[in-house]
């Protein structure tokens, strides 16, 4: 069910198609910074946000929780916790309701390499004793594989200025670690790792290096972890943004694209976004107000429906400014331009959000053959609706027999995909 919040008697309700900035209802915030992780927690519906860089550029450590219900901040303090740190790998565990952390930097060639877990509902930490630790390092992409359980880790930057370009994978049941062998993306740091539950796949975009001559190479390349082989493979696309690194981003199944916004590039206030079936970014239109002329170095994290991406402060390393704004970017609207928008394929389902009964709708762009599955939100296929040669414009009653929750209607057919996001009551 789409929210739309009332912010304050001050600032207007969450835009449509464009940025809000958002004010608390009381005066607690965190100090501004840049270089923290970020991730959404589900059961609490919070966003949460971790560490950084903030003022006289000291490492921070401390916890907090925004609840968009409230409009408020909280700081988590429990009182043992990791060493204050920057740029470290965050994600949320599901099967363990809590949150990951591995390594990051603490200060001048201080890099990490342990392994903590935060439990939300308990408010503590946990240090995790591991097996076969991967080295130490500060802005790896880090994210969690529901399905699989266990969590991908890739490259990073490390002690004496080093790049890397290694894989590896955490397994919360047996605390151990794992190497992945075999070909993959060049090395780097500061890069965004999106778990896709459509592809089961892991999506990488951007990201820094140093070349031979020491000066740093902005990427704006984007790679395809494949996590039914453990296998990379890089995607061949179409009308590239600027390179970047630092910069926040998210895959959006709903709508079956990956979106990123700000980071250390020029210019800095755009929202890209990549149309995942055709392979083709293009920028999304938003207009004012947006977050504005500063090198956002900060996530983008979306809510468990997918109705925004959340950015909080963020900063430029050139100016030494660490902001402390809250903004959201409704995603309601994909925006594709009409040159790769979809030709003769469409999906609707009503009523949405759903209970006894719904009615799908589809068209198809001609007699060859379709398939309509859904998913659940960790991308497991819980329905098989329909595969055969299709005809022109379908459409049926389905009774749902899934229980309660959001899910993902997919129509392929022709070379092309659409997702639509169904919640069942």
């Amino acid at each position: 069910m789409r929210i739309l919040f009332v912010i304050a008697t001050s600032s207007p309700a969450l835009l449509a198609s464009g940025w809000t900035k958002i004010t608390p209802t009381d005066t607690v915030v965190p100090p501004g910074r840049f270089g923290h992780a970020a991730c959404w927690l589900p059961t609490q519906n919070a966003l949460l946000i971790y560490g950084g860089v903030g003022k006289e550029w000291t490492s921070l450590g401390d916890l907090w929780a925004f609840y968009p219900d409230s409009l408020v901040w909280r700081e988590l303090t429990p009182g043992y916790s990791p060493r204050a740190r920057n740029f470290p790998g965050l994600c949320y565990i599901e099967s363990l309701d809590k949150v990951f952390v591995f390594g990051g930097k603490g200060g001048s060639e201080q890099f990490y390499n342990d392994a903590w877990l935060f439990d939300p509902a308990t408010m503590s930490w946990e240090s995790l004793t591991v097996q076969n630790t991967p080295p130490p390092r500060n802005a790896p992409g880090c994210v969690c594989d529901p399905l699989g359980n266990r969590v991908v880790v890739f490259g990073g930057s490390g002690a004496g200025g080093s790049f890397m370009e290694d894989t590896w994978i955490f397994y919360p049941d047996s605390n151990k670690w794992q190497v992945v062998i075999g070909p993959h993306p060049h090395e780097r740091a500061a890069g965004v790792l999106s778990y896709d539950p459509i592809g089961y796949r892991m999506i990488l975009f951007g990201g820094v290096y140093a070349n031979d001559q020491d000066e740093l190479v902005k990427l704006n390349d984007a790679w395809c972890f494949d996590l039914s082989t453990l296998t990379w493979d890089s995607l061949e696309v179409l009308n590239l943004p600027p390179g970047k690194f630092d910069h926040g981003g998210m895959f959006d199944p709903t709508r079956n694209r990956f979106l990123t916004y700000g980071g250390d590039c020029a210019p800095v206030d755009q929202v890209w976004a990549l149309d995942m079936p055709v392979l083709t970014w293009y920028q999304v239109e938003t207009p004012p107000p947006t977050p504005g002329g500063h090198a956002r170095i900060t996530p983008l994290v979306p809510d468990t429906e997918f109705i925004y991406g959340y950015i909080f402060g963020g900063g430029s390393t050139v100016q030494g400014t660490f902001l402390q704004d809250l903004w959201a970017l409704d995603l309601s609207s994909p925006d594709v331009p009409e040159e790769i928008a979809d030709k003769g394929l469409s999906l609707s389902v009503s009523p949405n959000p759903a209970r006894s009964q719904a009615k799908i709708r589809f068209t198809l762009p001609g007699e060859g053959p379709y398939s309509l599955r859904l998913y659940d939100a960790a991308g497991r296929m819980v329905a098989d609706l329909g595969q055969a040669q299709g005809p022109a414009p379908t459409s049926f009653v389905w009774e749902p027999d899934a229980g309660p929750g959001v899910y993902f209607l997919r129509l392929e057919a022709g070379g092309r995909a659409l997702t639509e996001k169904l919640v069942i009551q």
